[in-house]
C-alpha cells in the first residue's frame, strides 16, 4: 500500500466536504432558480452576499479525544455554493486556527493531520462570527 501524499489528502478531504453538502447544494440551486425568475430587484439569495461590510471570522481548535491540541494540521474550508473558493488555515501550537472574511455562507470544515483520521464538521452557517472544534481520531491514515 502506497502513501498517499498531502495533496491528494486534501482532495479527499474536498470531495468528503463535498459530499457532505450535495443535498444543501440541490437546495441552493432550487433556491436560486426561483429567486432568478421573480420581479425582485436584487435576489435574496444574492442580498446577504452583497454588503461591503461583511466581514466573518471562524476561529477554533484541532484536538484530539483526550482533548490535547494537535498542532500542525491543516484545515479546509468549503462552502456549499461555489461562491468561496476554499481556503486554508494551519493549526498553531496550541491547536488554534482562523479564517477571516470568508463570505457568508453555509460551509464545512475538514481537519487532516499525518497519524489521525480526517474530520470534517457538519455543514454551518457562517454569518458573523462562528467557533468550530474539530476532534481528530489517531490511527488514520491521513
Amino acid at each position: 500500500m502506497r502513501a498517499t501524499t498531502t495533496a491528494e489528502r486534501v482532495v479527499l478531504a474536498l470531495v468528503v466536504c463535498t459530499s457532505i453538502n450535495a443535498a444543501a447544494r440541490a437546495a441552493t440551486t432550487d433556491r436560486m432558480a426561483t429567486c432568478a425568475s421573480s420581479t425582485e430587484r436584487e435576489p435574496a439569495w444574492l442580498a446577504p452576499h452583497n454588503r461591503a461590510t461583511a466581514v466573518t471570522a471562524v476561529r477554533g481548535e484541532v484536538a484530539d479525544p483526550a482533548g490535547h491540541a494537535i498542532a500542525g494540521a491543516l484545515i479546509v474550508s468549503h462552502a456549499a455554493t461555489a461562491l468561496a473558493l476554499p481556503a486554508l488555515a494551519v493549526s498553531d501550537r496550541l491547536g488554534h486556527f482562523e479564517f477571516v472574511g470568508l463570505p457568508p455562507g453555509e460551509y464545512c470544515f475538514v481537519a487532516i493531520h499525518l497519524g489521525y483520521a480526517i474530520a470534517a464538521t457538519p455543514q454551518m452557517p457562517v454569518e458573523d462570527r462562528l467557533r468550530v472544534s474539530i476532534t481528530l481520531i489517531g490511527g488514520g491514515s491521513a
